[in-house]
């Protein structure tokens, strides 16, 4: 599919698979053997990728390989840049590999997020390599989230996606899928005119907002739009103000966090570890406070996946999703059957007030394993994996976000190219003209250096008009 639209674009396209380099390094992980079943192939590669990155020391390290060799294949001169060729990474498994790669390759690197229901994944495992329901259970959960820095993070990886795309079916039926790649070539390559959907419309929003947050842990952005799209709300997590709303950058008597110089929800929570410390262990409350700090500070590290250490009801701010339906309230505006746009899964907190408030649908992008919502609210809210739900019209709807994301809105939308150069859309005489399909965003291959000494070369030339003006 993707190797499709960039042929029809005159691209020659190579594949590398980030998974191939695990095969032939030496590692002492075991290899998975030639006719492994798939779910012993499958660990067996993720055992060895998490002991590269372990030996590497970082979460980049399939990324350079591949990376390296695209560099092996460019020709050698001095400028070795290979003209209609792209390459596809397949896949990325940790956000250091989207990292590396940006700082890498700039905006030539385009990473596309795909979103398939756990239904859909579940069904494909079983049909397909007859897997059991335990082990489906073990790999999702893995591969999705380890403990290990060096593991397996595919959640955190998946939102920094540059376009978000969603397969809805099984995996033999993807025309819809297909519409929605085809739709960020075109844009890419400036091919037609095409605006934001609502949705693309309702997360930038949600995005913007999110960067008004000087929060100490996290910028969360929400925003509630109408039936006909209009705007009611913007909510930002921030620290509630006196008299209404959240304190601003121009307040003089500010009390952020980072005013204040602590985040609370950390001291309350090592605060409630020490109680129970002193409850569990006999001579705690003897010892000195460093002592203590370092047993509370041991404890907070081996406990980080407990509900306990995860708690977020300490935290001075408002939630994002809370202040846009407050924002609302605010102006006496009901925001009963609209939509709420975040920039992350709501919390179980935000999500039971979401559902009183009578929202209808709620679109996000980054996931929040966190959040309850979904086991304490499962009778008010509805989940794309539930597809045979017969109340399924009284609930509000939780869907992730499908568009052009965030980061490439502006970019992609905007009728000046990233360079400054305006895009033309009609001719002298006022009709439609559409410039023939280019790329829209590209990376140059010369560094700033290179750069600064073309203008220099540029200068010298200035330099010689003058001179022979003079002469005149």
């Amino acid at each position: 599919m993707l190797k499709d639209e960039l042929s029809k674009r005159g691209y020659n396209c190579e594949e590398i698979r980030l998974s191939q380099f695990l095969q032939v390094l030496d590692l002492k992980a075991t290899p998975p053997k030639q006719n492994a079943l798939e779910y012993e192939r499958i660990n067996c590669l993720m055992n060895r990728g998490n002991e590269l990155r372990q030996l590497y020391n970082g979460g980049e390290a399939l990324a350079l390989l591949a990376a390296a060799q695209i560099n092996s294949q460019r020709p050698e001169t001095e400028n070795s840049f290979m003209s209609g060729r792209a390459f596809i990474f397949n896949q990325l498994k940790h956000p250091d590999e989207v990292y590396w790669l940006r700082k890498i390759y700039g905006t030539s690197f385009h990473l596309i997020g795909v979103f398939c229901p756990e239904s859909i994944r579940r069904n494909y495992f079983k049909v397909h390599y007859g897997l059991s329901e335990e082990q489906i259970d073990n790999l999702i959960k893995r591969d999705e989230e380890e403990n290990d820095p060096f593991g397996q993070h595919l959640r955190d990886t998946y939102y920094l996606a540059d376009v978000f795309i969603e397969i809805t079916s099984e995996i033999s039926e993807l025309q819809e899928s297909l519409k929605q790649l085809e739709r960020y070539f075109k844009l890419l390559f400036c091919e037609e005119i095409i605006t934001p959907t609502p949705d693309e419309y309702g997360i930038y929003l949600a995005y913007a907002a999110s960067l008004r947050s000087a929060d100490l842990s996290r910028q969360v952005g929400a925003a509630i739009l109408s039936n006909n799209r209009e705007v009611i709300s913007l909510g930002v997590n921030e620290v509630p103000a006196p008299q209404g709303g959240q304190y601003w950058e121009d307040f003089e008597d500010d009390k952020r966090d980072f005013k204040v110089g602590y985040d609370s929800n950390v001291i309350i929570k090592r605060e409630a570890l020490k109680e129970v410390l002193s409850v569990l262990i006999g001579d705690f409350k003897g010892l000195s406070e460093d002592d203590q700090n370092s047993i509370i500070d041991e404890r907070s590290k081996k406990m980080g996946w407990t509900r306990m250490m995860n708690l977020t009801e300490f935290g001075r701010a408002v939630h994002a999703e809370m202040e846009a339906i407050l924002a609302a309230g605010r102006i006496g505006v009901s925001v009963r059957g609209f939509e709420l746009y975040t920039t992350t899964f709501p919390c179980h907190n935000c999500a039971k007030h979401i559902v009183g408030a009578g929202i209808k649908r709620v679109v996000y992008i980054e996931p929040y394993p966190k959040s309850l919502a979904q086991t304490l609210h499962n009778d008010a809210i509805i989940f794309s994996e539930d597809q045979n739900d017969n109340n399924s019209e009284q609930k509000t709807r939780f869907e992730p976000f499908v568009g052009v994301g965030p980061r490439m809105y502006s970019n992609l939308f905007s009728i000046l190219t990233p360079f400054g150069r305006r895009l033309k859309r009609k001719g002298k005489d006022g009709n439609i003209c559409i410039e023939s399909p280019q790329l829209r965003i590209s990376a140059s291959p010369l560094t700033y250096i290179n750069r600064e000494a073309a203008a220099a070369v540029a200068m010298a030339r200035i330099g010689q008009i003058e001179k022979k003006e003079e002469k005149k």
